[in-house]
């Protein structure tokens, strides 16, 4: 039996495809400006995450969603982070070339999975630039941080506490998560395991509406940023769903 799409699914997927998504052409921005792309590319990112988040409600595998609601707490953070100082991008730069600096490592080190980087890159040159630029945007003050520090230094300290542990569990496959995905109660106090566990979309509701509260905060800022004049129909919004 198909499960019905309850008012806040609709909801959010109106936001998205008939008042976000068509905004959001209106943001005019420099595409060369690193600051400007950072911004809005986590903005399209979230957006491009509630939609996965409605398909895999709608194909009822909601569990499976979860991840991708973190995902969104996560850009939202980032992006405060980003509105806040501009200089929070050298830490994004960064956290990607230390990222970078470990693959060559684990390619230098034989990881089969690497094994076209270790063929194709020169690892020691590349290896010594980027010790370079890690070296320069430390001295620049750039700082790496954890994700639950960046939530709290982005006034997410609530999110964090009530929802980023729960999510992550289904983010790394915990025992949480696999019970819940994989068993089912059959009465008589005993149970089945399973695959493809259908879940009535009425269970993530709540899910919805964080995703909804997600999209409308980040939809203010970037459209404060941007200079739009769309902010305050997003405000309007906001503003409406606290008194609802």
């Amino acid at each position: 039996m198909v499960s019905k799409k309850s008012d806040i699914f609709i909801e959010l997927q109106d936001l998205v495809v008939d008042i976000a998504i068509p905004l959001a052409e209106e943001i005019h921005f420099e595409k060369r400006d690193k600051y400007s792309f950072a911004l809005v590319a986590t903005y399209f990112s979230i957006l491009e995450q509630s939609w996965v988040i409605l398909a895999l409600i709608d194909k009822e595998l909601g569990l499976h969603s979860l991840p991708h609601l973190r995902a969104q707490i996560e850009g939202l953070a980032e992006m405060k982070l980003l509105l806040g100082d501009e200089s929070y991008l050298l830490s994004l730069e960064l956290r990607n070339e230390l990222a970078s600096k470990q693959r060559l490592i684990n390619a230098k080190r034989g990881n089969p999975y690497l094994k076209l980087i270790a063929e194709k890159v020169e690892i020691e040159s590349e290896l010594s630039r980027i010790g370079k630029r890690i070296s320069e945007l430390e001295r620049m003050g750039a700082k790496k941080y954890e994700m639950k520090e960046k939530l709290d230094k982005a006034d997410l300290k609530d999110e964090r506490e009530a929802l980023y542990g729960y999510l992550s569990d289904y983010s790394h496959g915990s025992l949480r998560a696999l019970l819940k995905r994989h068993l089912q109660d059959t009465g008589d106090e005993d149970f089945r395991v399973v695959a493809f566990h259908q879940q009535d979309m009425s269970e993530f509701d709540a899910t919805l509406h964080t995703s909804v509260d997600v999209i409308l905060r980040a939809s203010q800022l970037i459209h404060h940023k941007f200079e739009t004049g769309h902010e305050e129909r997003f405000l309007g919004l906001i503003e409406s769903r606290s008194k609802a």
